[in-house]
């Protein structure tokens, strides 16, 4: 069986982009199959195989081994890409895997030769990390299915559950789990007892007619309200029918929306005051916070409040470090607010630059040419740079280097920095990023010229920052 190679550098985001919309492609693809899909391999910009090693954050790939053993490279794209924070992606890869299963429908065609059941690996990624998203995991698991043919995904569903506890999201996902099995699975986990507090029963028959919709009838919501195992009676549903009918005018007639009014930035608090347009006079509000590493080593925190309609509500965050903070705000799985604000303290003193030590030798600078089987969003091939070599847009220039083996044993985090001043000395360009170096191989500092603007001589400066201090600085001018 050919395999199916999808390159992807997680330091250029067109090359994620398109590595994505290759894997939604495959997904689509009736000539892949399921089988065919297990022999995708989603490899680095070096053509090596990903493997957990890319991962900053390993804590949701030892959870699903728990579940599951086996995971292949497909698997640690997805958790890179949640690393990045790219939701929208995420779930779109998300709603591929779910709709192939619906198109399949027999759960035997969704197991691979392998015995590895398609896909449920990624939604339970994708429920754990955004639970507003866990329903598509309900959706997945189908009307017909017994529990001994696809045990992994009822248990996954379960699982979610069970760590997240239940609320609205978790309400959603029962919901829409076309399986009296898999709703009786989750309701012996106390939905009764979550529905019996005040007004949590009205909001369960309200999102049942929406999702019902036109299918709705007095059997099929009854046969929800026994799989959760709760006392109802004919107005009740009669109640949920009748949401049903209503449902599709009041949607459109809304359009929910937020603002932001006010943001106060400072060391000891981030504040943001904003303004939601509700379709309700009050709803549950999502809001999510990512931030530098606080002392726990978390880098997101999220919770949920409600939130009334035109109300003015204040957010305020203590901040522990400095960094990029981004405040999302979210209501029913819409975002309506997304804020990033970039916290840099006052700097008392330069960085030391190292001079006593060689801590990093500069093996070659300058730009890059293009091997003949390079092909921008697919690979990237590079021939060694040249300082004489004259740039274009979509070029690649900077610095090859190895690092002092004597004194870096392993793998470094270190910060990129590449600055551009013109002739005044006022900087016209300055941009950084975080990567990892190697101690055993010969690692590229490289910069991509995107824009009109970046095509200037320079002087341009190289610079890598390890525990705040600098181990690597170059400048040099290019050949325009």
């Amino acid at each position: 069986m050919n395999k199916y190679i999808i390159k992807v550098n997680f330091f250029d985001n067109n090359s994620i982009e398109v590595a994505i919309k290759t894997f939604i492609k495959l997904l689509k693809s009736d000539v892949v199959g399921i089988n065919g899909i297990k022999e995708i391999e989603f490899r680095d910009n070096k053509d090596e195989i990903l493997t957990p090693s890319i991962l900053t954050r390993k804590k949701l790939l030892t959870e699903i081994i728990d579940l599951t053993p086996k995971f292949a490279s497909e698997l640690l794209f997805i958790l890179k890409l949640i690393e990045l924070d790219m939701e929208d992606q995420v779930t779109d890869i998300g709603w591929e895997i779910y709709k192939l299963a619906k198109k399949l429908k027999d759960p035997k065609k969704l197991i691979t030769i392998d015995g590895f059941f398609f896909g449920t690996d990624i939604l339970y990624a994708i429920g754990r990390t955004w639970p507003t998203w866990s329903y598509i995991m309900g959706k997945y698991i189908q009307k017909d299915w017994t529990y001994e043919e696809a045990s992994l995904p009822f248990n996954m569903m379960e699982n979610i559950l069970l760590k997240d506890h239940w609320n609205k999201d978790m309400v959603e996902m029962f919901i829409n789990c076309d399986s009296s099995i898999g709703r009786k699975l989750l309701a012996k986990h106390d939905l009764k007892y979550y529905l019996g507090v005040r007004g949590k029963f009205d909001s369960f028959k309200k999102v049942l007619g929406l999702k019902l919709k036109d299918a709705a009838n007095s059997e099929l919501v009854e046969e929800y309200f026994r799989d959760a195992d709760i006392n109802y009676s004919v107005k009740d549903i009669q109640g949920t029918l009748k949401v049903k009918k209503n449902s599709r005018g009041e949607k459109i007639s809304f359009q929910v929306k937020g603002y932001v009014l006010e943001k106060n930035v400072s060391q000891e608090v981030i504040e943001l005051k904003y303004i939601l347009a509700l379709a309700e006079e009050e709803e549950s509000v999502f809001v999510k916070v990512n931030h530098p590493p606080n002392k726990e080593g978390e880098t997101l925190t999220k919770w949920r409040f409600s939130c009334k309609d035109g109300a003015i509500n204040n957010i305020k965050w203590v901040p522990e470090n400095e960094g990029v903070y981004v405040f999302t705000i979210v209501v029913k799985g819409k975002p309506l607010i997304k804020e990033r604000i970039l916290l840099a303290y006052p700097k008392e003193s330069k960085i030391e630059v190292l001079e006593d030590i060689s801590y990093t030798e500069i093996i070659n600078y300058g730009v890059y040419g293009f091997n003949h089987d390079h092909k921008e969003g697919h690979n990237i091939s590079l021939t060694p740079q040249r300082l004489d070599r004259k740039p274009t847009l979509g070029s690649y220039f900077g610095i090859t280097y190895n690092l002092n083996k004597s004194i870096f044993k392993g793998t470094i985090n270190v910060k990129c920095k590449v600055q551009s001043k013109d002739e005044y000395g006022n900087l016209i360009i300055d941009e950084s990023w975080d990567d990892i170096a190697y101690a055993h191989k010969a690692n590229n500092f490289v910069y991509i010229i995107e824009k009109q603007c970046e095509l200037r001589e320079g002087p341009w400066i190289f610079t890598l920052v390890y525990e705040e201090k600098i181990i690597l600085e170059q400048r040099f001018n290019m050949n325009i």
